[in-house]
């Protein structure tokens, strides 16, 4: 139950930053509304993923494992189609400025808005799953 909260957490702060970086994705309703997608997000990577990635398991071969990156976008886009107040769309990116590196602003397609959304779902949950875990 600890890892289910851990992983809750996780994308939580995951889905608010990428809601802060992706003007295309929408989360109307609060914290409430950030806090249900956290939990289906979390149900749905920890219950249905795994099976889906055994099904496509010798896509993953083939791809060298790549082949999850797709599964992770058809996941993300399956996200919104079920929880109300949770929408992708056309949207720009606000692009990041560091003292090492600079990704300019640019406006992005739905299809793009979906792929960089879902990987930045997944790396920043990941990362926070790293940092929270014993």
């Amino acid at each position: 139950m600890k890892k289910l909260g851990i992983y809750v957490i996780s994308n939580l702060v995951a889905i608010w930053v990428v809601t802060l970086l992706l003007t295309g994705v929408q989360i109307t309703g609060g914290f409430l509304a950030y806090l249900i997608l956290a939990f289906v997000v979390s149900l749905i990577n920890w219950g249905v993923k795994p099976i889906l990635t055994f099904l496509t398991l010798p896509f993953n071969f083939l791809t060298l494992g790549l082949f999850n990156i797709v599964l992770n976008i058809v996941l993300f886009y399956v996200v919104s189609l079920i929880v109300p107040g949770y929408e992708i769309t056309a949207g720009e990116f606000i692009g990041l400025k560091t003292p090492v590196f600079v990704i300019p602003a640019w406006h992005t397609s739905l299809l793009v808005t979906i792929v960089i959304g879902s990987l930045l779902l997944a790396l920043m949950a990941g990362l926070i799953e790293w940092l929270l875990k014993d």
